[in-house]
């Protein structure tokens, strides 16, 4: 790997230092010395995403501004399925029927697909057990808690009908 790869990871490294300068807030030497640590520690991690096509492409203005539109849509879809499944947990008559539900996605892009997969897994009563990657597109398989259709269609709308359309716009 020569030094022209790495240098990809340098926009994560220097926008990972300034969401934890911002976040601690502190100008202490420690605090600026665990920072670039800190930074340095993600910039590794995410290093063999950085050498992929489509990881920069978020950094368009137009991708840029629809990435930050889907974190407080996702924040807000987070909070009603913990409110949903704090319900189904507390009231033993509301109806809890698992299953697993195929959702087809025609979001080709990788890293798109891993988004919306992951987006679905860290809401509440629902969990990305599989993808199955096709040409014709990608067929994800979700465990739901509550299977209120087994109409597929339905199913896709009720699971990702909102994260689908703005993961589109981020990663095409």
């Amino acid at each position: 790997m020569g030094n022209a790869s790495y240098k990809k990871t340098i926009p994560v490294f220097v926008l990972s230092f300034i969401i934890w300068f911002l976040y601690v807030g502190n100008g202490s030497y420690q605090e600026v010395i665990a920072g670039l640590l800190a930074a340095a520690l993600v910039s590794v991690a995410v290093y063999p995403f950085c050498l992929k096509k489509d990881f920069y492409s978020v950094l368009l203005p137009r991708r840029l501004i629809f990435f930050l539109w889907f974190i407080p849509v996702f924040a807000w879809e987070m909070i009603k399925a913990n409110v949903d499944l704090a319900c189904r947990t507390l009231h033993p008559r509301l109806p809890i029927n698992p299953g697993i539900v195929k959702i087809p996605t025609d979001i080709k892009s990788d890293l798109g697909v891993t988004m919306l997969a992951n987006s679905i897994t860290l809401t509440p009563g629902t969990i990305t057990v599989d993808v199955d990657a096709r040409d014709d597109g990608n067929m994800l398989y979700i465990h739901w808690i509550n299977v209120a259709s087994k109409n597929q269609e339905e199913a896709r709308q009720k699971i990702d009908g909102v994260f689908e359309g703005l993961i589109r716009r981020i990663f095409p």
